[in-house]
């Protein structure tokens, strides 16, 4: 039996080089006008951790006391949903590789 070769990795995850060598490559061509993108990039993966902890802060300030279960149950939800589901949806979408690979 023949099997057709299929790739292991999908092509979209494939990255043909590295942040820091697409970087150097974009600089070569447009100069230090493009050390802007490595500061928004920075600031776009500090937003990771923030929302995953400032959502788990603001599910803990909806709670507040324990004695209301809709609360409770709210302060979960915004803990989990925007903390946690956010962030990883940022992590997956990596805007700040993003702002350099589509610039190349």
């Amino acid at each position: 039996m023949a099997f057709p070769a299929t790739p292991v990795w999908p092509a979209a995850s494939v990255v043909p080089y590295s942040y820091r060598d697409a970087l150097g490559r974009l600089r070569d061509y447009e100069g230090r006008r493009c050390l802007w993108r490595v500061a928004a990039g920075s600031l776009l993966l500090a937003t990771v951790p923030l929302l995953a902890v400032g959502g788990f802060v603001a599910g803990v300030y909806i709670a507040g006391d324990l004695h209301n279960f809709w609360r409770v149950l709210l302060g979960a939800v915004v803990a989990l949903g925007s903390g946690q589901l956010l962030s990883f949806y940022v992590w997956r979408r990596r805007p700040w590789d993003k702002l350099v690979a589509d610039r190349l």
